[in-house]
């Protein structure tokens, strides 16, 4: 390989692999041959490996995901990687209404662990640029996630030590509310007062909120996958930031606060109206608003205290937010 073409990780990835193998099955007796860089997000690159029993058989077993920790991934990686990990595996003793990665092992290194799973074949649920997203899409990311949202929590978080989140939908709210009235901005002060008004009720007759349920935490279309063929129900990877909560926060990462969501003057009515009709939860326009607005106001907080930014990306980010509050409120 080139020098053009080498990638950093390449090696961590392929002697963690040998290891997991030989860990799993008896040592040397599943091969692979070169792995391929499938790219990488902020806190892990991922390879992928075709893998083979060895000889006399040479059968094909599956092709195998490695997800290898970058040297500078934050402090908080390794725990989410090890829960993700945990999480998939309890996933696979339930019927599922998707298909997910299935874990084949884990390897805990000096550098941060090093997980290996079978791969999701599909293409992903990516918006044209420039144009409105086909409604079979919306459908299917709503699908998916109301699909995430009904799934039994007494099977995978009933010690709840072990997994991050709220043990209620309003606690969740409530934790967004508070990154509102902390931004210190007139706009964020409007919007704070404007979301009180729209936090998930309690359970009537009871002084509990609504309980949480299972958030992906990155449902974006990259993530969901469709079936080559249409023959099998869509895939969802990288669960990296799955968590507790309330389930209007998984729908504001597919709308993010944007003007025309999907492309489209009423997208997250539709996407609400969608997940409602795949059997999802209770949830309103306003209470995916409340996440939305949340969300933008920690992206202006980061950018606030990120040494080296101009004045001119802090003025657009501001501007962002100011927009998504008024369409909010107004």
């Amino acid at each position: 390989m080139s020098k053009r073409h080498f990638h950093p990780d390449l090696l961590r990835a392929r002697q963690a692999l040998r290891r997991v193998l030989d860990q799993r099955f008896a040592p040397g007796s599943v091969t692979f041959d070169r792995l391929l860089w499938l790219g990488g997000g902020l806190s892990r690159s991922g390879y992928l490996a075709h893998l083979e029993a060895s000889r006399p058989q040479g059968a094909l077993l599956e092709s195998a995901v490695v997800l290898v920790p970058k040297r500078d991934a934050d402090h908080d990686y390794p725990a989410r990687a090890r829960r993700e990990f945990a999480l998939l595996t309890r996933l696979q003793g339930l019927a599922l209404p998707f298909r997910a990665p299935k874990p084949i092992g884990l390897l805990d290194g000096g550098e941060g662990p090093v997980a290996v799973y079978s791969q999701v074949i599909g293409w992903p649920v990516q918006p044209v640029s420039g144009k409105p997203q086909p409604a079979e899409h919306l459908e299917l990311l709503a699908q998916v996630a109301a699909g995430v949202h009904g799934l039994p929590l007494a099977d995978i978080a009933s010690e709840w030590t072990w997994f991050g989140g709220q043990r209620t939908r309003r606690a969740h709210a409530e934790e967004a509310l508070a990154a509102l009235r902390e931004l210190g901005r007139p706009s964020a002060d409007l919007a704070a007062a404007w979301a009180t008004e729209h936090l998930p009720d309690a359970v009537p007759g009871q002084r509990d909120s609504l309980p949480a349920v299972l958030l992906h935490g990155d449902l974006l279309g990259q993530n969901v996958l469709r079936d080559l063929f249409g023959n099998e129900p869509p895939g969802l990877i990288d669960w990296e930031f799955a968590s507790l909560g309330d389930p209007a926060a998984d729908l504001a990462v597919l709308t993010r606060g944007r003007r025309l969501p999907f492309g489209l003057a009423d997208g997250l009515a539709q996407l609400v109206s969608a997940y409602r009709a795949a059997g999802g939860a209770e949830v309103t326009v306003p209470q995916v608003r409340v996440h939305e607005l949340a969300m933008l106001a920690e992206q202006l907080r980061a950018l606030q205290r990120r040494v080296g930014r101009s004045e001119a990306e802090l003025e657009q980010k501001g501007a962002e937010f100011d927009r998504a509050v008024l369409r909010a409120v107004g």
